[in-house]
């Protein structure tokens, strides 16, 4: 796993980790999405969009599958 070295780093991951939360850890998933918006605050549409869309990649990583719409 890489190193999160900055804001929008963290802002991947805690998107990442919200989507790829397994059924039943319902307050740690909020928490990530929680995190996530406070971070999104301090980026414009753009950034957090392109933050998205490094998000869903990440977040097969971590489930360990392919992210969907993959070649």
């Amino acid at each position: 796993m890489n190193e999160i070295t900055n804001e929008y780093d963290a802002l991947v991951m805690a998107l990442a980790l919200a989507v790829s939360a397994p059924v039943g850890v319902g307050d740690k998933a909020k928490d990530m999405v929680d995190y996530a918006e406070q971070l999104a605050a301090g980026f414009d549409a753009e950034t957090v969009e392109r933050a998205q869309a490094e998000a869903i990649i990440k977040a097969a990583e971590i489930r360990g599958d392919e992210p969907t719409g993959s070649a």
